[in-house]
């Protein structure tokens, strides 16, 4: 972005506000008219009240057009609702009128119309479903609180919404104009961008990868406007209506990769017409084993998938002896994840506390044992608190003892507060392609209780970081966990071995392999 922009002559265009992420002022100034106020706090509207302080003085505040600086934004506090609204009032106080005055002018001379334009697509399309996900979860925010106005405020504000809510779709030859030349440009196609373990493992891959030099990007038939706020997408990705949306704006690449199995007919569709040079699939999970046993004709559909892509990538050594199994190659590259979010937080325990991810609508994940072998633990532990995470319905379930309600924690410095928070972490899963839950948690400082089957026995050793259980065996699942609130020196040992073990798990290594591999067949 910032390459292209050099292209064009520079010009100082004048705004009201210079957003605070990166100002540049004289020291002069700041002398003369003071620093941020901090009647605001930690933040917003300091930088508001600078510039108008600026510019009644005379002063001119502007942006460098020809200079491109990436802002991750909402990324500094997790109560900017009511931090905003509050300092806000502040702000109007002082500058309502005059900040009108001027923002009117602003609007009327557009001084930056012609920068914005050349990064404005020439094609929108209507799309509703981002507006009806947000208005959704308002309205169940609201109902939760007994808020009947505020459900119905939400409601009439989604529908007015509707009505103009539109999306740039890119076509290949506007993501060409913000290429670089000579870089190798790698696409990897999802389902759905939205809040999952495996998302958040393409998100990683793609942000770092594009730290490494490659022209990576993300191409979905749907984005969860969440997602914005749960993790850093150092791209903007490309959302199309459907599959024939995809395959006609498609962008040049190097190499497409599929991420589910359902995204890997795409991939070969787009090898063979000449959209990518090469395909990759991105395989985190043994697929066939998320529909029944009886139902043959969809396993044997996934499976399908598998031949119609040369190079498969998995992240566990169970998941290639599947795949082995069923007659496939395929190439290990341990998953990674972000240790500099992933760590012990100092937190405060005023008794025991047991976490568990609960998923009632997720199928092999385990509810109904999960459930009963933490009932089991209630009767025996009064005196423990129990958390549970990971869905947003869970006061629709029948749960048979007093509990904690995380929900969906989008934040992921939330969550690694929640995982540090627990003496004991339980994943009672069927089965895991790697289990990111499990390893976040041994980050975090928490001694786990895990499944035996699948991709956890890539990084859980039993007795030795974790203790494996078979699944859908409550009453081991309740024996372990109470093995480690009698036994303090267990715990601690699994502790510590679960920290050393997480420092083997960077998402940045992954990276690096991973282009390793795609640069051993391009």
């Amino acid at each position: 972005m910032d390459e292209y922009l050099r292209r064009f002559a520079p010009t100082a265009a004048d705004v009201v506000t210079g957003v605070g992420f990166c100002l540049l002022l004289r020291r002069s100034i700041l002398e003369q008219l003071g620093v941020f106020d901090e009647i605001y706090g930690h933040g917003y509207g300091e930088e508001s009240d600078l510039c108008m302080r600026l510019t009644t003085h005379g002063y001119r505040t502007v942006v460098a057009s020809n200079v491109y600086i990436y802002h991750k934004g909402r990324a500094t506090f997790t109560d900017r609702g009511e931090r905003y609204r509050r300092n806000r009032a502040i702000f109007d106080a002082r500058w309502r009128e005059e900040y009108q005055r001027q923002f009117r002018a602003f609007r009327r001379a557009n001084p930056l119309g012609s920068i914005r334009a050349q990064f404005t697509t020439p094609r929108q399309r209507w799309d509703p479903m981002p507006v009806v996900w947000e208005t959704a979860r308002a309205m169940l925010t609201a109902k939760r609180r007994h808020d009947w106005l505020d459900l119905t405020r939400s409601a009439l504000r989604g529908v007015l919404r509707l009505l103009t809510t539109h999306r740039p779709l890119a076509t290949p030859e506007f993501v060409d104009r913000f290429t670089r030349p000579e870089r190798l440009r790698v696409t990897y196609l999802l389902p759905r961008l939205v809040i999952a373990g495996g998302v958040l493992s393409v998100i990683q891959l793609v942000n770092h990868l594009i730290l490494l030099g490659v022209e990576a990007r993300i191409a979905a038939l749907f984005e969860d406007p969440a997602i914005h706020d749960w993790t850093p997408l150092y791209t903007r990705p490309l959302i199309f209506r459907n599959e024939r949306e995809l395959m006609r704006n498609f962008p040049n690449s190097d190499l497409v990769v599929a991420t589910l199995w359902n995204t890997a007919p795409w991939a070969a569709a787009l090898l063979h017409c000449g959209r990518a040079r090469a395909a990759a699939y991105f395989l985190q999970d043994y697929e066939p084993w998320f529909f029944p046993e009886a139902d043959t004709t969809a396993r044997t559909r996934v499976r399908a998938t598998y031949p119609l892509i040369p190079h498969r990538i998995v992240k566990s050594d169970w998941l290639q002896r599947m795949l082995a199994a069923d007659g496939y190659e395929s190439h290990k590259i341990r998953l990674g994840m972000n240790l500099g979010r992933f760590y012990p937080r100092d937190v405060v325990r005023n008794r025991p506390v047991i976490l568990a991810m609960a998923r009632p609508g997720t199928p092999y994940r385990g509810f109904e044992p999960t459930l009963a072998a933490l009932a089991q633990v209630k009767t025996s532990r009064p005196e423990v608190e129990i958390i549970l995470f990971g869905d947003r319905a869970l006061d629709r379930q029948s749960i048979p003892f007093t509990y904690h309600d995380e929900g969906v924690i989008a934040d992921q410095d939330r969550l690694a507060q929640v995982y540090s928070k627990a003496d004991v972490f339980l994943d009672g899963s069927d089965f895991q392609g790697f289990g990111r839950c499990g390893l976040e948690a041994m980050a975090c400082g928490a001694a786990c209780v895990l499944t035996d089957v699948g991709g956890v026995n890539e990084y859980a050793q039993h007795e030795i970081n974790a203790l494996l259980v078979p699944p859908r065996r409550p009453d081991l699942f309740a024996e372990a966990i109470l093995r480690l609130l009698d036994q303090s020196n267990l715990r601690k040992s699994l502790v510590e071995a679960g920290l050393e073990t997480a420092r083997h798990f960077c998402h940045r290594r992954e990276a690096r392999e991973t282009l390793e591999f795609f640069r051993s067949f391009l």
